[in-house]
């Protein structure tokens, strides 16, 4: 009892007034060996208790005082007295005397009377033993300012923020977060976070993210986010947008950061792609030099929207997010995520330049099985291993966790309430949101109330046992709204028509209706005090979705698409342009869901209308999806009679949709719309775009051929007619015109080419365009030659368009590589530049970067500076939606960037950035191929068992080789990185017969022409040496290499003079000429250094220490083998470093 004492005199000296007697002491010994009855005992402690605090006796029970240190002896006293009696009412209850409600509620149990004598129950329920009353004493003392100090009001406070039974859950969520913001290299594993909170509806999922945001923030961290919603997932993107702009409204705050934060991303998109943004993320405004730029977007059609989408917010995460400068984003309801969505969030979380980021999601397990796109995506994730998920389920609430809740909102102690949250548990089944909201019903119908005489609040505990309880929250939110008034209820249910929440302008529109008396947001602000809504800026949400369907369960089921038809009349009316505009989405659904009772056909017409501009707007924002079924249900307005009297916008609604549904691979209706548009068109004018369509879905089929012949029917009917049948004759005519025509033309003329404005040589530059590029694919070079050959006469003869800028580019690689004509190649390569830039436009920018910088620069351009333009054309590639040729930039650059000498460990790193984005972004064949060089790099640098073979980590080029497609250029790949790692090693056998396997065939690209003709020639010579006779095999070799990089380095010394150098250094050393020699391995490795080919360098002093070392100069040949060794270590090619230091030193 010691414990109880100390607890009591505590509680006595810091109350603000009592009306108890001296203060007690500090110490009471108990007698332990006394036998006492429980019940007697607990009566006794009460009046002792009631004594200290009132100053006087309930009964007249004795009080002893030590008179030493004053302190109450709570002991039982020694005195008779009958079991089972109790202490009599009409004692002064403690709450008269001004005592804090919950001290006299403690000391109202231990005297039996639950009321104090004034004859009513509120059931507090007694003590078991006196252990239970210290507890509840030192409860009260460690929490004076809810149960001592904080006075009652009247008012049932559930805190939000404090959270019942979810201590383990909220420890993971900051354990989460600090593994986010640390280091990788500290923490150890993945990088990067993710948090995933599932249960059922109304388990409190939301409330626990909530509960810790102030933690997060306290750590620094930006919290952001977003909810999806039921009734809006045609909505696109609306929980991530919502999460995004409000990011971007946070930055905005930071105006140095915001600067910084510009630069970067205006270098890779420019102004005009934020501004392109601008309609999806209003507050990505702060991020555009001059906002009042009258600029427009970068038009990007189909699925490059969505990839120029997700890569402009990855980007923005990538610049602005860092673990100095956190970002939580909560996504809650997942279930209900759109794909566009749920791809967006796959990018943010897999993005492997993003760091600082935590995701934090939400879901019904309930209602999200194996096939559901949520679970998808999770699967893709996990599989990949880059990102750590944590998984968290929450159940309902258990009785302790009710009853804090319960303590906690009415001020009183978890044992004066337990008998309550019993009942209020066997009610709800511990649902967090049932238990909350069925309090509130409690309350509304007076079976918990607050006595003001008491000043605490009391329960009618019979009446709570016997109150039937609704079914649901949804049955019990309904009974509670019957009690409200007509205009509340009115407010309700127009709220709820439109899902979660709702903007206070669209309800502003609404009151504008003649007669309506009163307003909408006015009558929802009563909702807002109690509790049904929250009021966010100038949004109304629901306090829950389930409150939300409880709402729109409101009016009778036969009288809803009235409702919604009704609604959506009245926007359609009484709304401004700008403000139909804003609500469009709202409008179009609102008019949809009571679409069947629309009669008159100017109306339907306009829906249709309507339905087209809500399918425009989701393409914007490449929500595919939901564009399909706006544009699907535009459709389905449309009659036999709008062929003739609304022809412009049946043609357009169905080809807009046969493209959507093209973006989405949905390939079997997109016959049935192109069929029908194809059938109506009357002019070929009007069957141009679904012809288009048509030819470009039958590719994504893997039917190219039937592509190919289809595009070469429609360009026949343009006038541009192909032979069935190209020859060699033939293509050489194409190019031999195509050049007598420019010969006409200088270069001024040229880069003054006039605008074409002729728009059936525009469709034709279109077709080609596409023929080109399947032509290509299908390696039907002769058909691909003759189609850029025309674009190119097309734009000379009737002005340039953007497709000119790929034709001339493709046309200057052809002239490099076909007519080996390098110079007048890169000519042509500097006027598809202009051509880009003259028309400010970037949808053609990652193809004409990639041709012009692996196809034509090398040729001439110092290999280095080929690099950053085609680091230019993947940002580029993903930020216009041209994944296809971003992804192939990036395989390039790889292959370019090894045989470069860029360093190792930083290639490898950038290397494996971009096969997560060919991966992510289904570039199979682009991803296949990177592995090749990856392990390439592993090898080089000692991580791998295996040093000539690409065998390890990352691939086995046996099994690869025979499970893909694309086998037959991956082994042509194969081969050229066996040449190169053969002779770095040594095996000069295997270097030897992957040339054999390959000669003839066209390179990757010039620099990768220029390796193997380099790697061969070294490798012929080394056989000849190391077999003691040059034969005819190995002399023709050598000859015809030696011949073509003597070309090669007159056209550009920087890249291929130093090889040149190597190559006539081995053969002189072949050939006995000593002094040759010499000179030759001495000028290869000066000019090596000089151009920056560290690996080349390193290559040079090796063969030239081999040289001295037949030659007997052992010094200067263990010399040269040192330098070749610092060589290879600074390029970070340890494995031959290791080579070097065993074979040599």
């Amino acid at each position: 009892a010691l414990s109880g004492v100390r607890a009591v005199r505590e509680i006595r000296r810091i109350m603000p007034s009592s009306s108890a007697g001296p203060d007690a002491g500090s110490s009471c010994e108990a007698d332990a060996d006394y036998d006492y009855d429980a019940d007697a005992d607990l009566s006794s402690l009460g009046a002792q208790l009631y004594e200290l605090f009132a100053g006087r006796s309930p009964h007249g029970l004795d009080v002893n005082v030590n008179d030493e240190d004053g302190a109450a002896d709570l002991q039982p006293q020694k005195k008779e007295r009958r079991p089972g009696t109790t202490t009599a009412p009409g004692f002064v209850p403690l709450c008269d005397l001004g005592l804090p409600p919950a001290l006299c509620a403690v000391v109202s149990r231990l005297l039996g009377s639950d009321r104090e004598s004034d004859g009513s129950s509120s059931s507090d329920g007694g003590f078991g033993s006196i252990k239970e009353v210290e507890e509840e004493l030192w409860l009260m003392l460690s929490a004076p300012e809810k149960y001592l100090f904080r006075e009652a009001d009247g008012a049932l406070r559930m805190d939000g923020a404090n959270l019942y039974g979810r201590e383990s859950e909220t420890a993971e969520l900051l354990r989460a977060y600090d593994r986010a913001t640390t280091d990788p290299a500290t923490a150890g594993g993945p990088e990067r976070e993710v948090v995933l909170v599932a249960g059922y509806s109304g388990t409190g999922k939301s409330a626990l993210v909530h509960s810790v945001r102030g933690r997060f923030v306290d750590r620094g961290a930006c919290f952001v986010s977003g909810k999806f919603d039921a009734m809006r997932q045609l909505r696109p993107l609306s929980a991530l947008v919502s999460a995004v702009n409000d990011y971007c409204g946070h930055l905005a705050s930071d105006v140095d950061r915001v600067f910084e934060i510009r630069e970067v991303l205006g270098s890779v998109f420019g102004s005009e792609g934020w501004l392109a943004l601008q309609s999806l993320i209003p507050n990505v405004s702060v991020f555009v030099d001059s906002p009042e730029s009258s600029a427009s977007g970068v038009k990007v059609n189909g699925e490059g929207a969505l990839h120029r989408l997700i890569a402009m917010i990855c980007m923005l995460f990538q610049v602005a997010c860092s673990r100095s400068l956190p970002v939580v984003m909560f996504l809650d309801d997942l279930q209900w995520a759109d794909e566009t969505s749920l791809s967006l969030m796959h990018a943010l979380i897999t993005d492997v330049r993003i760091e600082g980021f935590l995701l934090v999601g939400c879901y019904r397990d309930g209602e999200v099985g194996k096939d559901h796109p949520l679970e998808l995506h999770l699967s893709k994730i996990r599989r990949a291993g880059l990102v750590h998920i944590t998984s968290l389920s929450i159940d309902n609430l258990d009785i302790q966790s009710v009853n804090g809740l319960i303590s906690d909102a009415i001020h009183l102690t978890p044992g004066t309430t337990r008998t309550l949250a019993e009942s209020v548990l066997h009610k709800t089944g511990g649902n967090a949101l049932f238990v909350v909201q069925f309090l509130s019903s409690l309350r509304d119908e007076g079976l918990l109330r607050f006595s003001l005489s008491l000043r605490r609040w009391e329960w009618d505990m019979a009446g709570i046992r016997d109150k039937a309880i609704a079914g649901d929250v949804v049955e019990l939110m309904i009974a509670k709204f019957s009690r409200m008034g007509p205009e509340v209820l009115e407010a309700l249910q127009v709220a709820a028509g439109f899902g979660a929440q709702c903007q206070e302008g669209i309800l502003r529109i609404l009151d504008r209706a003649p007669g309506r008396v009163g307003s909408i947001a006015t009558a929802l602000d009563v909702a807002v005090e109690e509790g049904i809504v929250c009021k966010v800026g100038s949004t109304y949400r629901f306090a829950h979705d389930q409150i939300q369907n409880a709402a729109y369960l409101l009016g009778p089921e036969s009288e809803r698409e009235a409702f919604h038809l009704l609604i959506g009349r009245l926007l359609r009316k009484w709304s401004s342009e700008e403000e139909r505009e804003k609500c469009l989405f709202d409008l179009v659904e609102q008019l949809h869901r009571g679409s069947s009772l629309i009669t008159d056909r100017d109306e339907m017409v306009e829906l249709a209308h309507l339905s087209l501009s809500a399918g425009k707007a989701a393409l914007g924002m490449s929500a595919f999806l939901p564009a399909a079924a706006y544009l699907n249900s535009g459709i389905g307005l449309l009659t036999e009679t709008d062929w003739d009297c609304h022809r412009d916008l049946c043609f357009t609604l169905y080809n807009l949709c046969a493209e959507t549904e093209y973006i989405l691979g949905d390939f079997e209706p997109i016959q049935r719309h192109l069929n029908e548009v194809l059938t109506r068109g009357r002019v070929l004018q009007e069957t141009l775009s679904a012809y288009r369509t048509l030819v470009l879905s039958l590719g994504a089929q893997n039917r190219a051929p039937e592509a190919i012949k289809l595009a070469s029917d429609v360009l026949n009917q343009l006038g541009e007619v192909f032979p069935v049948c190209l020859t060699e004759g033939v293509v050489k005519q194409e190019i031999g015109t195509t050049m007598k025509l420019l010969s006409t033309h200088n270069e001024g003329s040229l880069l003054q080419l006039r605008t074409m404005e002729d728009t059936e040589k525009m469709e034709v530059m279109r077709f080609l365009n596409i023929f080109a590029m399947y032509a290509f694919f299908e390696r039907k070079m002769e058909y691909f030659t003759a189609s850029v050959c025309r674009m190119v006469r097309l734009s000379v003869l009737y002005g340039a368009c953007t497709e000119s800028a790929p034709a001339f580019a493709f046309y200057g690689h052809m002239l490099c590589r076909a007519v080996e004509k390098p110079s007048l190649g890169h000519r042509y390569g500097k006027l598809a530049l202009n051509i880009m830039e003259r028309f400010q436009t970037k949808v053609h920018q990652a193809r004409v970067f990639t041709v012009i910088y692996a196809g034509i620069s090398p040729y001439v351009e110092p290999i280095q500076s080929c690099l950053p333009p085609l680091i230019q054309a993947v940002e580029i590639g993903l930020a216009t939606g041209d994944v296809e040729n971003g992804m192939l930039a990036a395989h390039i650059y790889t292959a370019l960037a090894l045989v470069s000498g860029r360093k190792l460990s930083l290639l490898l790193e950038e290397t494996k950035t971009y096969s997560q984005q060919m991966e992510k972004h289904k570039q199979i064949v682009a991803h296949t191929r990177n592995k090749l060089f990856i392990q390439a790099m592993l090898n080089l640098l000692g991580q791998s068992m295996e040093r000539t073979k690409l065998v390890g980590e990352e691939m086995d080029e046996n099994s690869l080789l025979l499970s893909v497609e694309d086998a037959a250029h991956l082994t042509f790949v194969t081969c050229n990185i066996r040449i190169f790692l053969g002779y770095l090693f040594g095996d000069y056998c295997l270097a030897w017969d992957s040339w054999v396997s390959v000669e003839g065939s066209n390179a990757l690209c010039f620099p990768m022409q220029v390796c193997n003709t380099f790697y061969s020639c070294l490798s012929a010579i080394a056989l000849s040496q190391k077999e003691g006779e040059t034969t005819s095999t190995y002399s023709g070799t050598i000859t015809k290499a030696m011949e073509q990089m003597e070309g090669w380095a007159t056209l550009n010394p920087w890249n291929c003079q130093n090889k040149l150098k190597l190559m006539k250094a081995e053969y002189a050393h072949l050939q006995g000429d000593m002094d040759t020699a010499e000179i030759c391995y001495n000028d290869a490795i000066n000019l090596s250094m000089k151009h920056r080919l560290i690996h080349e360098q390193a290559l040079a002093l090796e063969r030239f220490g081999i040289f001295h070392l037949e030659r007997g100069c052992h010094s200067t040949a263990s010399d040269l083998f040192t330098k070749a060794r610092d060589c290879c270590i600074e390029w970070g090619a340890v494995s031959k470093a290791a080579y070097v230091t065993e074979r040599y030193l």
